[in-house]
């Protein structure tokens, strides 16, 4: 704390010689001038410091004290701001870059998108440069609502866009129009499907004929509700079968890992390379392509200059790091490799059952084959395995026909 209040209010050390310079402490502190940093150089010599206003007290008692006042050196703020004056040009640039600092806040210097799924993000900023925002535009001439329109009227899935600035950074938030609902064509042929083996636990049918009963078994491809259903009159109508079937289903998933991994072990000394970016401008500090050594790690950084949340300036400091490495055999952990299989086969399995569908029981076996750690998973589910799929016209009229079989017979 005290060397900060020196730096701040100015200090002096001086150098008093004389016959007994003790006189002129004793003198000093008589007189209530603080000192401090007192080292007694010889019988004759002695060193202290005493504060920038109190350098010329100092000298008046030195003499009256036998004693030949030097002082070494002055320091602080206020002698910092002497030697400015002296120097124009050092006393105008902080002033200048302060000014081109803030100037350059009023510029967009990078653009953040959040909020959109399906839309490109490279699409948006095409739509905004065009609108006007991009990187170097002036952002207090943005006008949100005519920014808003244009880009909304260039992207019909957005619904709803915001742009706002901070720090020179254009925060654009998005959201995109939700899906609208395909309309049902009840005239057109579909039919239900199994996606995979299972026995029947449940019919729902909304619209079809069904073609199996609870507790009877259906193979994958088999169709388990058909778009051909028979009218009251004898004859068939076509219809778009809707529903679902829940059965009882049984996966069986498996997956593998090599017991045996190449682990990564630092080689020599970490070369570190400097460059700059101007905007989009690179300039580099370093001779050479960019292009590193096989079998190297490299670490790229980039520091932004400016202070975030204030202001943010076209100029980034980039430090890429090359670490060498060797490649080295070593053991997987059993129990790792066992825990790491079983995750992701529930994590495949949870995919593959969906959200509707529930996982009755589950269990898990290992085994080590040629170096590798094998996993098999055995689950017992419930699930729905209908799926629609249209039927072809062949399809159509093989069903029609089978649907009249009387009707023929009776003609003929």
């Amino acid at each position: 704390m005290e060397r900060i209040m020196d730096l701040i209010f100015g200090c002096a050390s001086i150098r008093a010689v004389g016959a007994e310079p003790a006189k002129l402490l004793t003198k000093l502190a008589e007189e209530k001038i603080e000192f401090w940093d007192t080292v007694p150089v010889d019988e004759c010599t002695v060193t202290f410091r005493v504060g920038r206003k109190n350098a010329e007290r100092v000298a008046a008692l030195s003499s009256r004290c036998c004693c030949e006042m030097e002082t070494i050196r002055k320091r602080g703020l206020p002698e910092d701001f002497q030697k400015l004056k002296r120097r124009r040009v050092l006393l105008v640039l902080p002033a200048v870059l302060f000014a081109l600092l803030l100037w350059s806040s009023f510029y967009v210097w990078r653009i953040e998108i959040t909020g959109n799924e399906t839309v490109p993000a490279t699409e948006i900023l095409n739509a905004l440069e065009e609108s006007g925002v991009t990187i170097g535009s002036f952002w207090p001439n943005f006008t949100s609502d005519n920014i808003r329109s244009e880009v909304l009227v260039k992207i019909p899935k957005l619904k709803w866009l915001s742009v706002s600035v901070s720090g020179s950074c254009a925060h654009v938030v998005v959201r995109e129009g939700t899906k609208e609902a395909m309309p049902v064509d009840e005239k057109k042929a579909v039919k239900l499907v199994a996606t995979m083996p299972g026995y029947i636990e449940e019919m729902q049918v909304l619209c079809g004929c069904a073609k199996f009963q609870k507790g009877q078994a259906a193979l994958t491809g088999e169709t388990l509700v058909d778009g051909i259903v028979p009218d009251i009159n004898g004859g068939t109508r076509v219809v778009h079968a809707e529903g679902g079937v829940i059965a009882e289903t049984f996966e069986e998933l498996t997956a593998e890992m090599p017991l045996t991994l190449q682990k990564k072990t630092p080689a020599g000394h970490e070369r570190t390379r400097f460059a700059l970016l101007f905007g989009e401008k690179r300039i580099n500090f370093y001779a050479g392509s960019r292009i590193f050594d096989a079998n190297c790690d490299t670490i790229i950084k980039v520091h932004k200059l400016g202070i975030e949340g204030l202001f943010e300036l076209p100029v980034s400091i980039v430090t890429e790091t090359e670490q060498r490495y060797v490649l080295t055999e070593t053991q997987a952990p059993e129990d790792a490799a066992k825990a790491r299989l079983q995750k992701a086969l529930e994590a495949e399995l949870s995919r593959r059952v969906g959200k509707t569908g529930k996982i009755e029981s589950c269990e898990t076996t290992f085994a080590v084959v040629n170096g590798y750690e094998v996993a098999t998973l055995r689950a017992q589910c419930r699930q729905n395995i209908a799926k629609e799929v249209p039927m072809t016209d062949e399809e159509v009229a093989t069903a029609q026909r089978a649907q009249t079989p009387k009707e023929e017979n009776k003609t003929e």
